[in-house]
C-alpha cells in the first residue's frame, strides 16, 4: 500500500490507524505486511468493502477525516459509492519483511502478542 509522505507521518504518529480506498478489487491482502517509506511497516488487520455512508464518524476520524464531504472531496467519490475500509496497525521498528515473510514477528514490533 502506497501513503502520500503526509499521510505516513500521520501514520507514524497514529493519528491514522486506517484507511479509505476507492478498489475496485482489494489491492492488498488480509495480514499484509507493507513497507511505510522511509521506516517501519503497516500490518493490514481487515479490510471491508462497504458504502461510504455506512462508515461511522469514528472510522472517519481515524483514516484522517473531519467530515465524510472531506472524504468525498479526497476520494473523488459520492457517499453511495463502494468503498474498501483497511484496518491496519503500525510497527515502527520493523524493516521491511523479506518476501516469503507473511507476518511480523512480535520481537521486531517489540511487543507481545
Amino acid at each position: 500500500m502506497l501513503f502520500n509522505v503526509e499521510t505516513a507521518t500521520r501514520i507514524r504518529n497514529t493519528e491514522i490507524t486506517l484507511s479509505l480506498r476507492k478498489w475496485r478489487r482489494p489491492q492488498a491482502r488480509d495480514g499484509g505486511v507493507y513497507f511505510l517509506r522511509p521506516s517501519g511497516t503497516i500490518e493490514l488487520i481487515a479490510m471491508t468493502e462497504c458504502k461510504l455512508h455506512d462508515v461511522s464518524t469514528d472510522d472517519l476520524r481515524d483514516a484522517g477525516f473531519v467530515a465524510r464531504s472531506a472524504a468525498v472531496s479526497v476520494l473523488g467519490i459520492d457517499a453511495s459509492d463502494p468503498i474498501w475500509v483497511v484496518r491496519f496497525s503500525h510497527h515502527p521498528n520493523c524493516t521491511r519483511p523479506l518476501p516469503e515473510r507473511t507476518s511480523v514477528d512480535s520481537d521486531e514490533v517489540g511487543l507481545e502478542r
